[in-house]
């Protein structure tokens, strides 16, 4: 009898143990950079106001990143080199993040973040930030969240964003400002320039990931800000029947538990 309780609570553990690691790993998109870059690439944004309201011009800051193999939060990691005078590099993602991302409402987007050294002709910090847009970056189909900038040299930051619509606005009712001081200081609704896509629509069908990689105004100089980017990941919710499965591993575990204690 007393052999029956151990593998039952052996059966109980691996179980528990079993699904509790199963979500991360099948609802999980990830970037470590450990041996290059992943397909991540360096964009730059400028953003304009005319008569037809915002416009959104894309460039291709490619020479911005490069991959470091060491020194990352641990390991590789994409390295900022500002080589490009302007506009502010972004990190643009690859393909397997894109797409349908219905999946992940509700889990988080997270990556690493540092500056190691901001320039001697640093005038000022831009806030972190990440973007999330369907179809042309003109549309306005885009959810923006941002935080408060840093204010001078970091060690590596973490930051996880929950993608729900209390993190994520769209970018219509933002201040172009609070992306990055550069863009003008309006909201865009204000010029009557509005995207037609809501939350849903916009993460169903996903084109383009932006996340701040140079955050630090020097001015136009090159090669004078150096950061890096480490552990990009997509985060899916653990699916409703995988959490019953495991509280039912739980819950056998509690069971074998008393049957063992009364033997």
């Amino acid at each position: 009898m007393r052999r029956r309780s151990i593998g039952s609570l052996a059966f109980s553990l691996a179980l528990g143990g079993f699904l509790s690691v199963a979500p991360l790993q099948a609802g999980a998109i990830t970037s470590t950079f450990d041996t290059d870059l992943e397909g991540w690439t360096a964009v730059g944004l400028s953003v304009g106001i005319g008569f037809g309201g915002p416009t959104v011009t894309v460039t291709d800051n490619s020479a911005d990143m490069v991959f470091a193999g060491a020194g990352g939060n641990p390991g590789g990691y994409a390295q900022l080199v500002d080589a490009i005078p302007s506009p502010a590099s972004l990190a643009s993602a690859p393909a397997a993040f894109l797409g349908d991302l219905t999946s992940f409402v509700g889990g988080s987007f997270s990556f690493d973040h540092t500056i190691i050294d901001p320039g001697v002709f640093a005038s000022g910090f831009a806030p972190y930030a990440l973007i999330i847009a369907s179809g042309p970056l003109s549309n306005l189909n885009s959810l923006v969240w941002s935080a408060p900038a840093p204010s001078g040299p970091t060690p590596w930051t973490h930051f996880d964003i929950t993608l729900d619509q209390s993190n994520l606005s769209l970018i219509e009712d933002v201040n172009l400002s609070s992306i990055d001081p550069s863009f003008p200081s309006v909201m865009p609704s204000a010029f009557g320039f509005t995207g037609t896509m809501n939350f849903d629509q916009i993460m169903a069908n996903v084109t383009s990931i932006f996340v701040a990689f140079e955050i630090v105004d020097n001015q136009g100089m090159q090669f004078d800000e150096l950061g890096g980017i480490d552990n990009i990941s997509l985060n899916a919710l653990p699916e409703p029947g995988t959490a019953a499965l495991l509280g039912l591993g739980l819950t056998g575990l509690a069971v074998s538990g008393r049957k063992s204690r009364r033997r």
